[in-house]
């Protein structure tokens, strides 16, 4: 066979790959039978020199045609199957969902006069002021409850669960994607001391009586102690462990370090309770978005990286003006979108969604200190919870973001 022939033939090869691979297969499979219809012509005349350098080029162009066809199709590396359609289901109906608990004072619960309030509320509204500019009636909140969190994920329903959910693997894998790390907390434990239980023994567990909540990852924390130190202990599994260890059913209660104090101040006798020194595991917390749209996954980590950036470069609520209109400063400008960009409208944003989310709800440490303030009149609710790991990476913590560039 000629090679002019064989160099055809290949083509044709080509495309048909493309055809089976393209979402866009019917348009390309109207090449591929031109193609074939060209090849068939020039193998009844390949008696001699075969197909022209001229009928050569003319199929060449095609095929890069056909080429630049299938690569806008819907293939692209960079727009996977499932691209944006969580941010068009929510544009078209006009507010975003988030799921929370309503029984984690501080992070998400409903106050006195029965509105949602907390950090993980105020990220609510920060992901749908970047969205829709304004979060006044464009977010909804939906009370769950801690174990109903893989089936919620699993429903596609909602569009953020923002809870102070603990990042694993096993979560990562079957619930959805965690965003940014937020708060590096460890697991802790709390004991009665009239119990037979002593602080940072762990051997004196051994035939104690714990209460935990059902449905968290302290549960299987709890099994990984059992034989990490060759114990055994009865486990209680409640919705709400507190009030049963309060009332002596358990003898040691297991929850996050950073919340064992606060519980300990509320408890009938708090002098009656010790907190244990030791940490018994990693409780890393992060937003959680669905599986399958990389550009929603992508989109509400660029709203928590720009909170953490601002905070850096210190633009606050109350600068944030000025800095749009006097800051000479490249990184701020760029943030706010003043010039330049960092890949704001390929996930659907406006240029200036930073300065909207920073405008309407602040930068990473405003906050924080809304609700963990030390600050008994700056905090509107919560209690006080030193930064300490989930300070700046650049002043002794690990809280870190990438870069707006």
């Amino acid at each position: 066979m000629p090679k002019r022939l064989i160099l055809l033939l290949s083509s044709l090869f080509v495309l048909t790959a493309i055809v089976a691979c393209s979402s866009n297969s019917d348009e390309l499979q109207t090449e591929v039978d031109d193609l074939k219809s060209q090849l068939a012509a020039a193998q009844s005349g390949a008696g001699g020199d075969g197909p022209t350098q001229a009928e050569l080029d003319s199929v060449k162009a095609e095929l890069a045609a056909a080429l630049a066809s299938g690569s806008a199709g819907g293939d692209d590396a960079t727009q996977p199957s499932g691209w944006g359609s969580r941010l068009k289901l929510v544009k078209e109906r006009g507010k975003l969902i988030c799921a929370a608990t309503n029984d984690s004072p501080g992070f998400s619960f409903i106050n006195e006069t029965g509105d949602w309030t907390g950090y993980g509320i105020e990220m609510c509204k920060a992901y749908a002021t970047a969205i829709f500019g304004e979060y006044e009636n464009r977010f909804e909140m939906q009370a769950i409850s801690w174990a109903d969190r893989p089936t919620v994920m699993q429903a596609g329903k909602i569009d953020v669960m923002v809870l102070a959910n603990t990042q694993n693997a096993r979560r990562e894998a079957t619930w959805g994607n965690f965003t940014t790390i937020h708060h590096y907390a460890g697991m802790g434990i709390i004991s009665r001391l009239d119990s037979a239980v002593v602080a940072d023994d762990w051997q004196s567990l051994d035939g104690a009586t714990l209460c935990v909540s059902a449905g968290t990852n302290y549960v299987p924390a709890a099994e990984d102690l059992k034989g990490q130190y060759g114990i055994d202990f009865e486990m209680v599994q409640l919705a709400d462990p507190g009030p049963a260890y309060d009332e002596g059913r358990c003898d040691f209660l297991i929850a996050g370090k950073a919340d064992l104090g606060r519980n300990k101040a509320d408890y009938t006798d708090p002098d009656a309770h010790v907190v244990w020194d030791a940490l018994m595991g990693k409780d890393p917390w992060g937003m959680l978005v669905g599986h399958g749209d990389d550009q929603w996954y992508d989109l509400v980590r660029f709203v928590e990286w720009a909170m953490i950036n601002a905070e850096e470069l210190d633009v606050t609520m109350d600068n944030v003006d000025d800095m749009v209109a006097n800051s000479q400063n490249a990184k701020i400008r760029r943030m706010l979108g003043v010039e330049g960009e960092y890949g704001q409208e390929v996930l659907g944003l406006d240029t200036d969604f930073a300065y909207n989310v920073i405008k309407h709800i602040g930068n990473f440490d405003e906050l924080v200190e809304r609700f963990y303030s030390e600050d008994d009149e700056t905090r509107i609710g919560g209690f006080y919870r030193p930064r300490a790991n989930d300070a700046l990476w650049n002043e002794g913590g690990l809280l870190f973001a990438p870069g707006l560039e």
